[in-house]
């Protein structure tokens, strides 16, 4: 099944409630499968769970949950009595998406003074929690000895409301983390260049072969940036000033808007269409000049019907 989520952005990007709830009423009018919100402190608008809590009680259909939520904040037992809440409240809506922490973090540790592991200790740290949250949602009682997490005969009330339990996203684009997806996850999201991710695919291909898993079983996810506007000219524009902006904050390191989608409607859905070829079945969009909300209504009713219109056409060999 093909799905198109949207990930609202760091700070700035949703300035107050009246904004936050327009997107995301917006978003579910117009038919996206579900919204995440990023989970920290010093580089986004609102606190995560608290507002994804308050968006379950005016939405119905949308799907909801965090861009990554990282075992650096929380506890997994508290994760998993977070996320089952919400999976309640929001009436079986939630989407638990985890990762082990990138920029964001490192700014949290810097002004919040808020401990930060290694990366090789915070993949490990993930490779316990997302066991420890199983086994929570799926036991009476549940007991693991990890080197970084313990619970003993714990429990988690409520339970979940999806049956066996919501779906656990593993968003990895490095080697380990791609591991722990293959062992674990139930959707893989990489963000890559087309590339890179055709290379990762095989290790994680690998992976899935050596701990058993079937690989057709794991729904594959991609997170791309992308600039929409009426003609390529705009969205380039759009897509530049954001690149100055990143530049001026970051001044270091990797830069994701390096693959981002800039163009019209039919250029955003030619090179999204060669990632759907590349077996990705759902894709999450971060959106470059959201606050208008021009861009989501572009997107949904230009781009998405292109997208799948295609995919009718590849199967049926038209």
């Amino acid at each position: 099944m093909l799905k198109f989520s949207v990930q609202l952005g760091s700070r700035g990007s949703i300035p107050d409630y009246s904004t936050l709830k327009d997107v995301f009423l917006e978003c579910e009018q117009l038919g996206y499968d579900a919204v995440y919100l990023p989970d920290g402190l010093q580089w986004t608008d609102f606190e995560c769970w608290t507002a994804l809590s308050n968006i379950a009680a005016f939405t119905k259909t949308l799907r909801l949950g965090p861009a990554a939520t990282f075992f650096t904040y929380r506890h997994p037992a508290l994760i998993a009595k977070m996320a089952s809440t919400l999976d309640t409240l929001s009436d079986g809506r939630l989407e638990l998406r985890l990762g082990a922490g990138g920029s964001g973090v490192l700014i949290d540790e810097k002004y919040c003074g808020i401990a930060l592991p290694k990366p090789d200790a915070r993949v490990k740290m993930l490779e316990e929690g997302v066991q420890i949250i199983k086994e929570l949602w799926l036991k009476e009682q549940a007991t693991f000895r990890g080197k970084y997490f313990n619970v003993t005969d714990a429990t988690c009330h409520p339970r979940p409301l999806q049956k066996p339990r919501p779906p656990i996203t593993i968003c990895a684009d490095g080697r380990e983390m791609i591991k722990v997806a293959a062992k674990h996850a139930d959707i893989w999201e990489a963000s890559l260049s087309l590339e890179a991710y055709e290379r990762k695919a095989q290790v994680f291909e690998r992976y899935c072969k050596k701990y058993g898993r079937d690989q057709d079983s794991i729904e594959r996810s991609f997170e791309i940036i992308v600039a929409i506007a009426e003609n390529d000219r705009e969205a380039k524009k759009m897509l530049d000033e954001h690149k100055r902006e990143r530049a001026a904050a970051r001044g270091y390191g990797f830069d994701p808007l390096e693959h981002a989608i800039a163009g019209s409607p039919n250029r955003c859905a030619e090179d999204i269409i060669k990632y759907r070829r590349a077996g990705i079945s759902s894709f999450t969009i971060f959106f470059l000049g959201l606050k208008t909300l021009e861009s989501l209504r572009l997107f949904a009713n230009q781009v998405i019907p292109i997208i799948k219109n295609t995919k009718s056409q590849d199967q049926t060999g038209g």
